[in-house]
């Protein structure tokens, strides 16, 4: 998602809440195109808000593990395509072309969908990943991949850390070369590609707690 906000959306960025708070004082200190650097501004205080929100219900509901995945990444599916379909229709009316309230709204429900994916994937992966930021993945695929060379304890493991952060990286770069294709010809429905494998996630996932279930029973 952040690779189609940053092509049509005003270089949003959904996931990386610092690069927005960044360009938006730089432009507002520097009264260089303030009106991009309060929407980017504005998106982050949104993201806050929504963050607050979700962490505040979660808390109070107390939700088992497996079902809190699986209603993390629905909600994330039903919010992609409908940021898709939605802003699809606005930028081809020529609604988005200038920063507003509407690309604000559409901003803040990208970046929630994002975040409810960064709070999935750390937690399940078994490994500290960010789906937001790449430099720390980059720095333990090297940490890893040194460690299989000269620690001679503990190889299994740097070899499964490693094999993950370099799936990590061919997905990230793959998928930002599709989604950067796909979005000259698609505008924001290129972001259909990413739903069909989030909904595949989802239907597997649902099999695991189906089987969870009944080995319980």
């Amino acid at each position: 998602m952040d690779c189609v906000s940053y092509l049509l959306l005003f270089h949003v960025l959904l996931g990386v809440m610092t690069v927005n708070t960044m360009i938006g004082i730089i432009g507002v200190i520097n009264h260089t195109n303030i009106h991009d650097a309060i929407l980017h501004l504005s998106t982050v205080i949104g993201f806050l808000i929504m963050v607050l929100v979700h962490v505040i219900v979660v808390r109070r509901k107390g939700a088992a593990r497996p079902n809190h995945t699986l209603h993390c990444l629905t909600v994330e599916l039903v919010i992609i395509l409908a940021y898709a379909c939605v802003a699809s229709e606005l930028h081809r009316s020529g609604i988005i072309r200038e920063p507003n309230v509407v690309v604000f709204g559409l901003a803040c429900l990208g970046s929630f969908a994002v975040y409810l994916q960064n709070t999935v994937v750390p937690s399940t992966s078994g490994f500290p990943t960010s789906t937001m930021v790449m430099t720390g993945n980059y720095i333990s695929l090297l940490t890893h991949t040194v460690d299989i060379i000269l620690n001679s304890d503990g190889k299994k493991k740097a070899r499964r850390a490693a094999k993950h952060f370099f799936l990590v990286h061919a997905h990230f770069w793959g998928g930002v070369a599709v989604m950067a294709w796909a979005t000259q010809y698609f505008d924001f429905l290129a972001l259909l590609v990413p739903c069909l494998a989030l909904g595949l996630l989802i239907w597997k996932l649902k099999g695991s707690i189906a089987e969870i279930g009944d080995t319980a029973v």
